[in-house]
Formats: structure tokens, sequence, C-alpha cells
């Protein structure tokens, strides 16, 4: 009853909005958004908010390029491993009624990135500081916060120490963990510190009047933007829907200005009324084995069987019909031509890593069963986890389900959870299989890969995977300047993860949507760029 509730509220505050370039521009989002402080998102929408009320060293622009944010001047030492920022001396903190809270100072990046690493603070995007000398050695707790590279010089400049060159660090500036947060307001607030609009500060584009995180986030211009005069939209309103076909619904009634397209049949329908754009993202999405020892799927013989047989074209066709690209590699394309003076990983990496193969999967699973002692294929039992929430995830669910009975004769059992408890499963390991997708939070495979550390295990490495061999290569890698033998060392493990079946390639995201006639909207890389660059001419 509750989630009806919910549903019937998200629907009637969709109905209630405006559009069409009067009043605030709708923008509809699929899940309910998490914080308002850095250290505890970690989805793409709670980001794509924060590029709109935050403002870091740079910002993204609507043609994915690096703009100066924050600063006026980034300075880089010729051994690559000192970064000198020249901060800005205009660039205002406000609260929630747009009123001026203070400057920005050096300081408010140190206090931000310094909560970023903390151990206590438990943030899940601690690991990509790891460039950044000392991090490790904190998140490993042999240091303390205070002891990161990072340094108030004085009040408008800021000083970061590498511990490896990283020719991406640049696009991590421009990233939401990467944000100064106000050590004034944090003292504050406290715990309170981003559960409110309240309670928070804002330094971006817009400031947020209204923070109902099930529902709606109302954003307002800030009048202290140091570029208000390029901000064309006065507000923004961010609405939750989870339910992909009233999404559509609401833009075809004029409810909503900007919406994704997520299920097939809305898809074909849009195409067909010349309203849905394609948006190939970054995105991948890969099923996700567990490989802890007391888990079935702790068996590497398994593992191979479940991927060799896993039909990607029939499974994407089933669930999203011709939305999504099937791929056969875990890390896209395109990735890291901004960072490396157009070099592509993938020219250095396989574009097949796996392919479906149903002979390699049935010797395997009939090798599995004679070392298990198992006569019947049916005797097979794997556990795959689901979202009731998320679009097209128990679907994927029963699809694979029923591909795997059908090809294999294998028993798939489905747990359906609502997103929340989804998230507590996998985070514990309750699960033999499911459905992850990452995104680049930087231009560089170690946005994807870094996943599989060792040390993420719990945070972000929810298989549980640990390979020695895959931690050393890996950290030889980030040491790496040479974009030909770095991307090389990446690919090698790119392929371990992949062979040693923890990860199997699904799908490459396309995300069409809509958007109201009128409108012009800039896109990014990464999915966040902020609603500066939205312009309406109608």
């Amino acid at each position: 009853m509750k989630r009806l509730f919910v549903a019937l509220l998200s629907l009637i505050i969709l109905l209630t909005g405006c559009s069409s370039g009067s009043g605030s521009f709708v923008y509809v989002v699929n899940k309910p958004f998490e914080t308002l402080d850095p250290v505890d998102a970690s989805y793409t929408h709670t980001f794509q908010l924060f590029a709109n009320v935050y403002q870091g060293v740079y910002k993204v622009n609507q043609n994915s390029e690096l703009e100066l944010g924050g600063a006026e001047e980034v300075i880089l030492s010729e051994d690559g491993l000192t970064y000198t920022i020249k901060l800005r001396d205009d660039v205002h903190w406000v609260n929630n009624k747009g009123e001026d809270m203070g400057l920005v100072t050096a300081n408010d990046y140190v206090t931000g990135y310094r909560r970023m690493v903390d151990p206590n603070e438990a943030s899940i995007f601690s690991y990509i500081f790891e460039a950044v000398d000392n991090t490790n050695e904190i998140l490993a707790g042999e240091m303390a916060p205070d002891q990161l590279a990072v340094t108030a010089l004085d009040d408008y400049t800021l000083e970061i120490k590498l511990d490896t060159i990283a020719p991406y660090f640049d696009s991590l500036l421009a990233f939401g963990s990467f944000v100064p947060q106000p050590a004034a307001a944090i003292e504050q607030y406290g715990d309170e510190f981003g559960t409110t609009a309240e309670t928070t500060w804002y330094n971006g584009p817009y400031y947020v009047t209204s923070y109902e995180p099930d529902y709606i986030v109302s954003v307002e211009k800030n009048p202290l933007y140091v570029a208000a005069d390029n901000v064309t939209l006065e507000s923004v309103d961010f609405r939750v829907n989870e339910d992909s076909t009233s999404r559509y619904n609401a833009f075809l009634n004029e409810e909503a200005d900007y919406v994704e397209i997520q299920t097939p049949e809305d898809y074909e329908d849009g195409k067909a009324n010349g309203v849905i754009n394609d948006k190939l993202t970054s995105y991948s999405y890969y099923a996700v084995l567990n490989a802890r020892e007391e888990n079935v799927t702790g068996d590497e013989t398994l593992r191979k069987a479940l991927a060799a047989g896993f039909d990607r074209q029939t499974i994407v066709e089933g669930v999203f019909g011709n939305i999504n690209q099937p791929i056969e590699y875990i890390i896209p394309a395109d990735l890291t031509t901004s960072s490396y003076g157009g070099v592509d990983y993938h020219d250095f990496s396989s574009d097949s890593l796996l392919t479906y193969n149903k002979e390699e999967a049935s010797k395997y699973f009939d090798q599995y069963m004679k070392e298990q002692g198992l006569t019947d294929r049916s005797q097979i039992e794997i556990e795959l986890l689901a979202s009731s929430d998320a679009t097209g995830n128990s679907k994927f669910a029963e699809v694979v389900q029923s591909t795997y009975l059908q090809e294999f004769g294998i028993t798939v059992n489905l747990t359906v959870q609502p997103f929340e408890q989804f998230i507590t499963s996998k985070k514990s390991g309750a699960f033999d299989m499911y459905l992850q997708s990452w995104g680049p939070d930087f231009a560089d495979p170690a946005t994807y890969l870094g996943l599989w550390q060792s040390s993420q295990v719990g945070s972000q490495n929810y298989s549980g995977y640990s390979n020695p061999e895959f931690d050393r290569i890996y950290n030889e890698a980030l040491k790496e300047a040479n974009p030909q033998k770095r991307f090389e060392l990446f690919a090698q493990l790119e392929k371990m993860i992949v062979d040693d079946g923890v990860a199997i390639p699904f799908y490459q995201l396309n995300s069409p949507y809509a958007l109201t006639e009128g409108y012009t909207m800039g896109f990014d890389s990464f999915n966040q760029i902020s609603q500066e660059y939205t312009t309406y001419e109608g």
C-alpha cells in the first residue's frame, strides 16, 4: 500500500507541473534522490542535481568540454604531480533562500576532499581520490584524513599533490565528489548537513528551495552565481516518477519537459510520433556473479558456464526491444579521447571479450555437474537478485531465468526486492547474480576497473572478487603515463574479470528522451550537466 501511495503521489506531483516554456522546467528522474551531501551521493540523477547546485574547479559544457568553473587558473607542474589552482575570489555560498553566506575559499575544498576520504564518512566514491597522495593510506586507516595532500596555500590558492601521474585528473575536478563543501555550514549543522534544503549551502547556477527527495526537488537561479547572466532558466523542478509509461504520458500531456524513455512500447510509440531522440551513453550494463567461496557461484567452472551461456542478444531484445546495444566488453568506446589527446582505449582492447557459445557453456555445465556429483542440470540452482523498482530489472531477471532454463535446463530462482532492500542485499553478498550498471566518473578506464580491486570488496566490489594479480596490474597501470602502455595494462584487467566470470558484458545504454519543442539541452559523456546549458527559444 505504501508503494502505491508513493507512486500515486509522484504522478500527482507530475500532473500539477508547468512546462512548454512557462514556469519551471520540469525534469523527470526515475528514482528518489539520496542526499544533498556529496559524501553520501552515488547515483547518476543525484550527481545530475549536484551539477546544478554545486560547482568545483571545472564544469562541463554542452559540448562535453571542460571549462573553468570555480577557478581562474590551473597550473600543473612539469613532473605532472602537483596542481596549483588559483580560485576565483567572487564565488559565493548561498542558502535555500538565495542569501549570501560568504565566499568559497580553498579551505572549503580542503574540507570537502578530507570528508570524501575519511573512512568514518564511508563515501563509496572515496576510491576515486586514489591519485591524490596519501589517499590509500588514509583509507587503510594508516593516516588521518587531515594528512591528505591537499593544502590551502592561502584563501584562494589550492594545492593538490598526486602520488602518480593522472592525465584524467582535470576531468575529476569537474565531478560531483570534487566540489567544495562549506566548512562553516558543516560545522553549524553537523550531521544534519546535506539532509534538507535549509541545512545546505550552494555555489552553483541554482540553489535548492524545496527538497522532498522521494517526490520533487525544486531549484531557482542563483543571483550570485559567477555566470548568472548566461543562465536562462529561472527555475527547474526535478520530479520523481518511477513508472516509465507514466513519465512518457506526462510528457505527451505537456506536464513534463524532459523525460527518459525506458520501455520498448513507449520507445516505438515515441519514434512513430517523432518525439524521441536517441542518446548512446557511456553507461555499460553487465551481470555480476558472486565469487565468494560460500556461494554456489564461488565455483569458477559454474561462473564460466553461466558467462558462456549468456545470450545477450536474446535477453536485450526480450527486455528492451530495439532500445539498447548488446556489447561483448565492459568499457565503452570513446571514453578516453577527451583526456588523452584523441587516443581511444578501444584501440588497445578487445571489442569481443565474451560471445554467446552454447556448446562451450554446455561443456562447463557438464564439468561442474561431474565435479559436484550432480545427475541432472535442473539440480544446478542459482539465485538471481533483481530490483522491483528499476525499469526493466525484474523483466531482465525473468528473461534470464527462462533463457537459461530453455537453453540449458538449469534452475534460476528469482529474488525481486524493492530498491532499497535490493541495494542492501547486493552489498551484503546475498545473491549469486544481479544486473549492474556503471557510468564513468572521469575519462579513464580506472573509473570502471577500480571497482574490482580487493580493497573495494564490501564497498563497490559487491562480487567479493579478490585477485592479487588484478590488484598488482591495476596499481602498475595507475602509475603508467604512456597512454598505449597504460591502456594495454587496463585491457588485461578488463579481460581478467570477464575470463574469471565475475562480470558478464550485457549492453551499452541508449538513453532515449523526449524534450519539449523549443528547448535546447546540453548533454555530456557522464550524463551530469547543468541546466545552465538549457535554453528555450519557443
